[in-house]
C-alpha cells in the first residue's frame, strides 16, 4: 500500500499561505507529522485524534455553560417568595401603625438609623426646604394619633415591591395623601426600613 502523503501534502501546502508572524511554527508543526505518515492507517489515527479533540472541546464548553446556569439559578433563589411576605408585613407595619397609631408597630418597622426625607416647597418663596425626620420621631409621632386622623374609609395603602436583590428591597407605598417610597434591608433576618423618601399628593382643587 503506498503512503497517503497527498492529504498531508496539501495541508502543508496551505501552511506556508499563512502570515509570516505564524508561518515557521505551523511549517514546523505540521513537518513533524508528514514523516510520520507512513501508510494510510497512521492518517486515520492523526484524524481520529483531531476528532477526538474537538469532542473535548465540545464537552468542555458544554461543562461551561452549564456552570454558569447554575450559577444564576443559585443567586435566583437568594430571593425567596417568603421575603415578598416579609417585606409586604414590614411595610404594612409601617403604613397601618401610622393609621392605628400604633406606636409598636411602626418601631417594629423601622430600622433604629432611619431617615424619612421630604423636599417640599415653600408657598410664599417657591424655593425648596429639606425636611427630616429620624426613627425615634416618627415612632413618637404616630403614638401621638398623628395618622387616626384620617378617616377609615380614605386609609389608603397600596404596597408595591418595586426591586428586591438578596438582602436589599425599594418598596413603593400609595397612602391617602402621600407616596412613600421604602428602602429595607434584611438585618439579622427581619426586614427593616433604612429609608424613606416621600411626597405629598396634589390637593384637589376647590370646586
Amino acid at each position: 500500500m503506498k503512503p497517503a502523503f497527498s492529504q498531508v501534502a496539501a495541508v502543508q501546502r496551505t501552511a506556508h499561505k499563512t502570515d509570516r508572524a505564524g508561518s515557521r511554527i505551523q511549517h514546523w508543526a505540521i513537518g513533524s507529522i508528514v514523516p510520520t505518515c507512513n501508510s494510510s492507517e497512521q492518517l486515520r489515527m492523526i484524524l481520529g485524534f483531531l476528532s477526538l479533540s474537538r469532542f473535548a472541546f465540545g464537552v468542555v464548553t458544554t461543562l461551561i455553560v452549564l456552570a454558569i446556569l447554575l450559577n444564576g439559578f443559585a443567586v435566583a433563589q437568594t430571593t425567596s417568595p417568603d421575603d415578598n411576605t416579609a417585606i409586604t408585613k414590614t411595610a404594612l407595619d409601617y403604613i397601618e401603625g401610622w393609621y392605628e397609631g400604633d406606636g409598636a408597630r411602626m418601631e417594629r418597622a423601622l430600622h433604629p438609623e432611619l431617615a424619612k426625607r421630604m423636599i417640599s416647597t415653600d408657598p410664599k418663596t417657591g424655593r425648596s426646604q429639606f425636611n427630616h425626620m429620624g426613627a425615634m420621631a416618627l415612632v413618637q409621632r404616630t403614638r401621638d394619633g398623628g395618622g387616626k386622623k384620617t378617616p377609615p374609609d380614605r386609609q389608603l395603602k397600596e404596597v408595591t415591591i418595586l426591586d428586591r436583590f438578596n438582602n436589599a428591597a425599594v418598596v413603593k407605598i400609595v397612602a391617602s395623601d402621600w407616596i412613600d417610597y421604602l428602602e429595607m434591608a434584611k438585618v439579622s433576618g427581619d426586614w427593616k426600613i433604612i429609608n424613606v423618601l416621600w411626597e405629598l399628593k396634589p390637593r384637589p382643587e376647590n370646586k
